[in-house]
């Protein structure tokens, strides 16, 4: 058995024909790693002298020269060598890449040439960049100073693409003082129920102009039995003079029952805080007379729609006129409320009741004229403004 083992090692240790056999494996080599630097060691510091007496000098001993520490050599990390590809069998290394100057070797591989400079665009046809050169079919035109100086004759008007509209001309785009607007507002009108009997009244007011001046018209009245028994309409300039108010100055002409008057009017209207609407008018009439009215009434919104609007009015006289059946000093005062609903901000019915009372010497003309004094309307009717 050792024969036989000993003849099979000795043929697997044989070389094959053309099958090279490759040399025993070594172990890697254990890196080395480099030694720490060697710590220099710090120079004994000198003794102390002895304490001298007082009185005595001390002698000065010149100090000892230290040798400064030995310098150490830099610290030169360990490089690896570079490793080396052995070459395969049948593989060529590749040469390294050649510089530009041999790519002109290459057949068909010409460098590229550097763009032409400026001087030499003008070689090219049609491309002459010079100051006051002319394109092919164009004759040369000079170049327009870029600030400064007229526009050229045939020069774009700057409306030229604007549909014919100007400046703060624009329908609904108007930006300036010089708007004009206009707008009517029908308060009331509405038919009344009394204890007297039926009727009607009217509360109106219109006016036209720009944001600061306007033309103002407003009237009111009532009528009974089909004819009227008091109204009164006012032509005034209105002058604003605050975001809410303005003042307003023009003439009224009563009429009705008993003789027509004519007044001078004078006044202011606004609105006042927490969005109450306020008319205060003082009047000059022929012979003396004197009158003034107030009214004032605010919108309180139960809903978006539904809107509760109470109101006060009052009328003042400087003297008596029994022929319109009206005395002198407070002469009547009216409270009503009117709740209506909107069905656009524009229009919008209500119902609602008033009570109209007299004082003093009108009083007694209403009760020698009717036989009452105090009067209930129960009201219906439409607000419409536009």
């Amino acid at each position: 058995m050792a024969l036989s083992w000993g003849i099979a090692a000795g043929a697997a240790a044989q070389p094959m024909p053309g099958m090279p056999m490759p040399g025993p494996a070594r172990p890697p080599a254990a890196k080395r790693l480099p030694s720490p630097p060697p710590v220099a060691k710090r120079a004994p510091s000198p003794p102390r002298p002895a304490a001298q007496p007082a009185g005595k000098a001390q002698a000065v001993a010149p100090k000892p020269d230290l040798d400064p520490a030995p310098s150490q050599p830099p610290m030169v990390p360990a490089t690896k060598p570079p490793e080396t590809m052995a070459p395969m069998p049948g593989m060529a290394p590749a040469a390294p890449p050649s510089n530009t100057e041999d790519m002109k070797a290459m057949p068909g591989m010409s460098p590229a040439a550097s763009p032409p400079k400026s001087d030499d665009m003008k070689a090219m046809p049609g491309m002459d960049v010079s100051p006051g050169a002319a394109m092919p079919g164009r004759p040369a035109a000079a170049m327009a100073p870029m600030q400064g100086g007229r526009p050229p004759a045939d020069a774009r008007d700057s409306f030229d693409y604007s549909g014919g509209y100007r400046r703060s001309s624009m329908p609904g785009a108007e930006a300036t003082d010089g708007l004009r607007v206009g707008a009517i507002f029908i308060e009331q009108l509405e038919a009344v129920e009394t204890d007297q009997g039926s009727g009607s009244a009217w509360d109106v007011q219109a006016w036209y102009g720009g944001p600061f001046d306007k033309a103002w018209l407003r009237s009111q009245g009532d009528r009974r039995g089909g004819k009227t028994e008091a109204a009164s309409v006012e032509a005034l300039w209105f002058r604003m003079y605050h975001p809410f108010w303005g003042t307003q100055a023009g003439v009224r002409q009563d009429f009705g029952e008993g003789p027509n008057r004519t007044w001078a009017a004078l006044g202011i209207q606004g609105i006042a805080p927490y969005w109450y609407a306020v008319e205060a008018t003082a009047y000059l009439g022929d012979g003396g007379r004197t009158a003034a009215r107030f009214k004032v009434a605010s919108d309180l919104r139960v809903t978006q729609r539904v809107v509760l609007r109470p109101d006060f009015e009052a009328n003042l006289f400087g003297r008596s006129d029994p022929a319109r059946r009206l005395g002198s000093g407070l002469s009547s005062a009216q409270v009503g409320v009117r709740l209506r609903y909107e069905v656009r901000r524009e229009f919008a019915p209500y119902v609602g009741v008033a009570w109209n009372h007299g004082f003093g010497r009108t009083a007694d003309l209403r009760r020698a004229s009717t036989g009452s004094n105090d009067e209930v309307q129960w009201v219906v009717g439409l607000q419409i403004w536009r």
